[in-house]
Order: structure tokens, then C-alpha cells, then sequence
């Protein structure tokens, strides 16, 4: 059954491009490798099949047994050419679809909706783990991105970029080093377009800030040497920028020096030569050094005698000038500022040993001269934080590396369940022996999901927060930021920003601070009609009441929760479950894509605290079963009361908005996951046939329960129910990405390192995420 709810002119578009993929295909390929590639994909139309666990897991497995089998008979370089076909055909879908968004978004009415205006929003950028790309890739697709916002000559404009991009591969070679994952955030958001639209006078109050180059944190190639480069990074854009803006402001002036006001030409011309003085002067902040916030201060300085040395007519007509100030304004130092980090027991440790995050301190200081080093760097965060002693430490550390004359601000990361419990009253300690009127504090969702599942990790945090908030209501005058370290996927507390922000008290929007990591970076600022409308939904949702500071979690959904905690704890506990990860499941050969600059898992998998909360999402997401969002949910209704149920369909149908905002994350893991893929993972391990169909059928049977409860607690059999369109999208390119998890499996055991990043890569583009 066709649902046909998507935009006809996104259908319409990605038929156009596909096409024309299509063209690109044949004429640089040949024929021979066209004829395969479009074979494949007519093939795949046929997986397109409604509610596949219920009534289509044996028809999908018959399915992808023929679609292996076709793709056996490919040989090396035929290999290559599809899956390079295909991971490039799911990213010219992601560009149609933001496209038409943003087409949608400028043609849209702007409604009078209640918006928060006075809220701050933080966005700190992080690249692990990106999707490896290579930076040509990066400008290629944003080339792409802009032509597919037009609507004139789509082939003639288009064409020659595709056959650019059927040369290039879509996976770094390189392992990427700290300053490749800086320069790959850098290239995205100091795009003319998205810095005009951070700088614009709408988003004053949005600050952007990055921890790479700055987090120190179990990353051996992190020290003062990488952070200096991630400075000189966002230095040289934002430079950049700068001299852009002046020379824009020359060409504003030179108008003037045309009018038949003498007067007013005269003054102009004298202004062209007064700036032509100042940006020498600017050219002395092209490379970051020692004492660096002088030289900014005696620019600034120039930068304001030449401002006043106008007169109003003139001045009020400069718009460059004011895109200067704004550009101040929101890069104080003119460089993207730095969250430091560090774990706690190096702080414990102190200088004594000369540890990294210490010379990095020292370092900082010698930038920042005798100014505030927070121009540069805006916090210490020390992860794995859990007590009063903690900070203590870390105090102490930055009184010896930073001195007393600036109160460097210390934000603690409680990360693990134990940590967000007690968390809230390390704060208040520590606040009331300090007697502080602001302090951060950051929230894991990564590692507190890793331990024990999605839905307890969601309801420590937002048992914590409510905690947070009690003691911001009863402490006059206290502000507190509360720092969301989520992720892109739903095992790392991303999904829409209502499910994410569901569980959030108001105090949390106040001052709005979350991490964005590589994919969603580019998600996130592909247009700036995009990024806009990021910011204008963060605002709006800031001004809708949120839960009180009063409310508590019903007995109920605890029960529920502890449940599910047990069984995922037992389960990833369980050597045998994970000897079937390290052989069955993409972890295996996490090491080998160079997805990041940081190590991608440790050598061996001994329990949960060997576990990398980041890989080993990503290695669900891969595979494509999701295993992390949904494991031991099922089994844990299943244990409920008759009386129990009764309140959790209440809480799920609107009676708690953060139990029935995972229901929607639920319904949208569900969709995604692919059980014949799954299956064919185990199957083509080193696992025995025994093992294998052991522990698949362990998956479909806890999968099978974790659906019904779905059904039975929001009373809707399709796991979309509320959003066809998405559905139809998912449905639509879900089998695309069924030959790259073949290509991977096949890369591995032929030991081809190219085609395996590249096959990773597209399935990460499809999946529109890395984890």
C-alpha cells in the first residue's frame, strides 16, 4: 500500500536528481556498471513493503537472500562502483529534503507564535564521531545545496558538480587528526550564509562554542598544541571575515565619494583612507600568539575611534559596519571559544606530573595576557564528576594554572546513574560553600543510556534536573545552565527538540546549552533557513510551560524503568552476549573506519565500563537493529501489573510528556530497524550456526514484545501513527542502504579498508546518523 503523503515536489525533485545521478553513472562509469547499479535499485523497490516484523520478516529474508546473491556475482571494481552509487544517491536525497525545507521555510507565513526571545542558546560543536568525510566532499555538497535551491536549469548546473563527485570518495582516507575534525566544523558554519545568519541582529543571544581542540578526556592526541591549532583554526575564518566586511565597507563608502554632496563625497573619501589603516592594523591578529587579546583590544579600539569619526548620515548607512560589531559581538576574541575537559581523577592528581589539560591552562593564560581567558576557552568541565572533592580539586588545579584574578568557571559532568542522583547535591555544597550566584552544570545521556538503557537514562536526567531546579527556587538569585551533552541518535538523547526537551523543567531554556556532533552540525546549519528555524522552534518551545520543579516520577513508570535496567544490565553484562558483539556486530571493525580522531573502542569488551557510549551506539546504528533504544522494554511490560499498565497507558497517552515522547522515539527506532540485516550480520560471523540463530531469535523475540507493549500503551498499531510522511521517507530510502551493509560485510572479510569506510559512510548518510 502506497501512502503517498510526501510533498509532491520532493518526490518530484529527488526523481529529477536521481535521474540525473543516473546519467553521471553511465557516462563516467560505462554502461556495464549502470545497467548493475539501476538493476539494484529496481530490485529494491520491492522490499517496500508495510509493517515488515509483523507479516514481512520471511518475504524481506527471501528478499535479501536474492539481493546478496546478485551482488555476489559483482567483482571488486563493480563492488566499489555501487556502493560509491548508492552512498552518494542517499546523500542527494538528504540535499533534496533540505531543500524543499527550506523552501518551505521562506515560502511559509510567519505565524504569531509565542517565542522566548530573552533566552541565551549555547550550541557547543563536536566532532566525534563525524561521518569521516573528506573535505572536498564537504564543499562539493554545498555546492549541490545551493544549486538545488533553485528551480532553472537543474541538469546544466548540476551535472558537472556530479561528475566532480563520482571521482571523489565520500570517506576520508586518513585517520582525521583533532584539527581535520576542527576544520570540518569550521568549513560548515563560517559559510558566508551561516555566518550572516549567526551574526544577524534575530540571533544576538545565540553563542557558539566547540570542545574540539579543547577536550583533553581519554584523547592521547589532544594537548596545548592541538588546542593553539584549533584557535588559529577559527581564527583564520572568522579573519577572514573580517577583512571581507571591511572591504564591503570600502565599496559602501566609495558610493558616497560619487553624490554631488560635497560635503558628504569628501568625508567618505577620508573614511576610505582612515580604514584603510585600521585593517592593516587588523592584519596583525592573523596568527594567534602570546598576549593575543591586546592586540584584539587596540583593533577594537580603532574600530570605534573610526565610528565615531563619522557623521550620523554616513554612519547610519554603513551596513558592513554594523556586521562588524555583530561579528565582535558573537566571537569576542575572534575565535571559536574552547570548553575544556578533562576527568576528574586527573584533577586529583594535580599539576605535579605536568599533565596535558594543565599545560593547556597555562597556555591559555599566556594568550589571554592579563584579560579574562573566557574569551578563549569558556569552562573546565570535569567529566566523571561525583563528589564535593571533585571540584575541590579541580579548583585547586585551575588556581595554579590560571591564577586568581579571573573566577574561571568549573562545570561538572554527572554522566552515570549514580552520579545524576547524587549530582544535584554536590551542586548545592558547593554553591552554598562558595557562595555562587551562577554555576553550570553538565548531563550525560551517552553513558548513563550505555549502563542501563534509554528510557532510565531519560528519567535519572530528568529526575535530576527537577532537583537542579528545586534548589534554583529555593536559593535567591541563583542562575543555573544546565549542559546537555546529547547525541544525533535516539540512544544518545537526540530525536525532534520536543522529544528531546519533553523532560526539561522552564529553567532549562533559560539559558539553552546543548552539543551538536559532526553529522548534525551539518544537518543543522545546511541553510540558513534551517539553522533559523532550529533556533525559532528552541525559543518557541522555551516559552511554553514546562514541568515543575514539584513533579516527581509516578511509582509506576519507576517500576518500569527499574525493570528495564535490569534486563539490559544483565544482558550487556553477559560475556557470551558480548563475545557475540565484538564478532556478529559493526564493533568489530569500529578501529578501522576512522570515523574520529579519538580512539574508537578499546581493545577488548570485559563489561559495560569497557564500553564507549559513542561506538557503541554507532555500531547498532550500522547494523541497523538499534539495540540500545529498545532492549528490555518488552520484557519489562510483560512484568507489569494489570493495575500498573493501567497508569502507564495514561502516562503514555499525555499524562507524562518524557514516557510519551520515548514512545515516539520508540515508533521511529522501530521503523528503521531491519531485522534481515541483522540476521545476515550474525549469519556471516564467525558465530556457529547455533549461536547465530540463538541470538537472533533472542532479538525478534524481545523486539516482538517491545512492539506489542508499544501497541497496547498508545493504542496505535502503526509505530508512526503521528507522522506518515516520515514513515513513507524511511520506507522510501530504507532499502537504498540494504547493498552498503552487504559491501561492509564483504569489505571485512576481504580486508578492503576503502570500501568498508565508504559502505559505512552510506549507511550513516542513510540512516542520518553515525550514532
Amino acid at each position: 500500500m502506497k501512502l503517498n503523503v510526501l510533498p509532491p515536489e520532493l518526490r518530484s525533485l529527488v526523481r529529477e536528481v536521481t535521474d540525473l545521478w543516473g546519467s553521471v553513472v553511465r557516462e563516467e562509469a560505462g554502461a556495464k556498471i549502470y545497467r548493475k547499479v539501476e538493476s539494484l535499485r529496481e530490485f529494491l523497490k520491492q522490499f517496500r513493503i508495510q509493517d515488515r516484523l509483523d507479516h514481512g520478516i520471511p518475504v524481506t529474508q527471501q528478499l535479501q537472500a536474492q539481493l546478496q546473491n546478485r551482488m555476489r556475482d559483482l567483482d571488486a571494481a563493480e563492488l566499489e562502483a555501487v556502493t560509491h552509487a548508492f552512498s552518494i544517491l542517499l546523500e542527494l536525497i538528504n540535499l533534496c529534503e533540505n531543500s524543499i525545507r527550506s523552501s518551505k521555510i521562506r515560502t511559509r507565513k510567519k505565524q504569531a507564535v509565542k517565542t522566548s526571545d530573552e533566552n541565551e542558546i549555547y550550541l557547543v560543536l563536536t566532532a566525534h564521531p563525524t561521518e569521516s568525510r573528506a573535505p572536498q566532499i564537504v564543499d562539493i555538497l554545498n555546492e549541490i545545496q545551493k544549486v538545488l535551491a533553485t528551480e532553472f536549469n537543474l541538469e546544466e548546473r548540476l551535472k558537472p558538480t556530479l561528475r566532480r563527485l563520482w571521482y571523489l570518495r565520500l570517506a576520508r582516507r586518513e585517520q582525521p587528526r583533532v584539527q581535520d575534525e576542527a576544520e570540518y566544523i569550521y568549513s560548515i558554519i563560517f559559510r558566508p550564509e551561516n555566518l550572516e545568519a549567526l551574526i544577524s541582529k534575530e540571533n544576538e543571544q545565540v553563542y557558539i562554542r566547540t570542545w574540539v581542540g579543547g577536550d583533553k578526556d581519554g584523547h592521547p592526541g589532544v594537548d596545548e598544541k592541538i588546542m593553539l591549532k584549533s584557535f588559529q583554526l577559527s581564527r583564520q575564518h572568522l579573519h577572514h571575515a573580517l577583512n571581507r566586511y571591511f572591504d564591503d565597507l570600502r565599496g559602501e563608502l566609495s558610493t558616497f565619494i560619487t553624490l554631488s554632496n560635497k560635503a558628504l563625497a569628501a568625508e567618505a573619501a577620508r573614511a576610505c583612507k582612515r580604514l584603510a589603516l585600521v585593517k592593516h592594523e587588523t592584519q596583525a591578529l592573523a596568527k594567534l600568539k602570546s598576549r593575543d587579546s591586546q592586540r584584539l583590544v587596540r583593533v577594537r579600539n580603532q574600530i570605534a575611534a573610526f565610528e565615531k569619526s563619522l557623521s550620523k548620515p554616513l554612519k547610519r548607512s554603513l551596513v558592513s559596519l554594523t556586521k562588524i560589531h555583530s561579528l565582535f559581538n558573537t566571537f569576542p576574541s575572534l575565535v571559536v571559544p574552547l570548553e575544556l575537559r578533562d576527568s576528574s581523577d586527573i584533577f586529583r592528581q594535580g599539576p605535579k606530573s605536568n599533565p596535558a589539560i594543565f599545560r593547556m591552562l597555562k597556555t591559555l593564560k599566556s594568550i589571554s595576557g592579563s584579560s579574562d581567558p573566557r574569551g578563549y576557552a569558556r569552562g573546565l568541565i570535569i567529566s566523571m564528576a561525583e563528589s564535593f572533592e571533585d571540584l575541590e580539586a579541580a579548583e585547586i588545579f585551575l588556581k595554579k594554572s590560571l591564577g586568581t584574578r579571573y573566577a574561571f568557571p568549573l562545570i561538572p559532568l554527572f554522566e552515570r546513574d549514580s552520579d545524576l542522583d547524587g549530582g544535584p547535591a554536590v551542586v548545592e555544597k558547593w554553591i552554598r560553600a562558595r557562595r555562587l550566584k551562577k554555576f553550570e552544570v553538565m548531563l550525560g545521556y551517552s553513558d548513563s543510556a550505555k549502563e542501563g538503557g534509554v528510557l532510565p537514562s531519560r528519567i535519572a536526567i530528568r529526575d535530576a534536573l527537577l532537583k537542579l531546579e528545586r534548589l534554583q527556587k529555593k536559593t535567591p538569585g541563583l542562575r543555573l545552565t544546565y549542559f546537555h551533552g546529547s547525541g544525533g541518535s535516539v540512544a544518545r538523547g537526540g530525536g525532534s527538540l520536543e522529544e528531546q526537551t519533553a523532560h526539561w523543567p522552564k529553567s532549562a531554556f533559560e539559558r539553552y546549552k546543548v552539543t551538536l556532533q559532526g553529522e548534525m552540525i551539518q544537518r543543522t546549519f545546511s541553510t540558513p533557513e534551517i539553522f533559523n528555524q532550529y533556533l525559532r522552534k528552541v525559543r518557541e518551545l522555551g516559552a511554553v510551560k514546562r514541568l515543575s520543579h514539584k513533579s516527581k516520577t509516578r511509582p509506576e513508570l519507576l517500576r518500569l524503568s527499574a525493570e528495564i535496567s535490569i534486563s539490559y544490565r544483565n544482558t550487556v553484562s553477559d560475556p557470551a552476549f558480548l563475545h557475540m558483539v565484538e564478532t556478529a556486530s559493526a564493533y568489530r571493525f569500529l578501529e578501522k573506519l576512522r570515523f574520529g580522531s579519538r580512539p574508537s573502542r578499546r581493545t577488548k569488551l570485559e563489561g559495560i565500563s569497557s564500553l564507549r557510549a559513542i561506538p557503541w551506539v554507532l555500531a547498532w546504528t550500522q547494523t541497523r537493529i538499534l539495540f540500545p533504544t529498545w532492549w528490555g522494554f518488552g520484557s519489562a511490560y510483560l512484568k507489569m501489573s494489570n493495575a500498573d499498565r493501567v497508569v502507564l497507558r495514561r502516562l503514555a497517552r499525555g499524562g507524562d510528556p518524557l514516557f510519551a515522547s520515548y514512545l515516539h522515539q520508540l515508533g521511529f527506532t522501530f521503523a528503521k530497524i531491519e531485522p534481515a540485516i541483522w540476521k545476515m550480520y550474525l549469519e556471516q560471523s564467525s558465530l556457529t550456526k547455533a549461536e547465530a540463530k540463538r541470538f537472533f531469535e533472542e532479538f525478534m523475540h524481545e523486539l516482538q514484545l517491545a512492539r506489542k507493549a508499544h501497541r497496547d500503551l498508545t493504542g496505535h498499531k502503526k509505530t508512526l501513527w503521528e507522522k506518515p510522511w516520515l514513515e513513507e521517507s524511511i520506507r522510501f530510502r530504507a532499502p537504498l542502504i540494504h547493498p552498503l551493509n552487504i559491501a561492509q560485510l564483504h569489505a571485512w572479510k576481504t580486508h578492503n579498508a576503502s570500501l568498508l569506510r565508504e559502505a559505512s559512510v552510506g549507511i550513516a548518510c542513510g540512516m542520518l546518523t553515525t550514532g
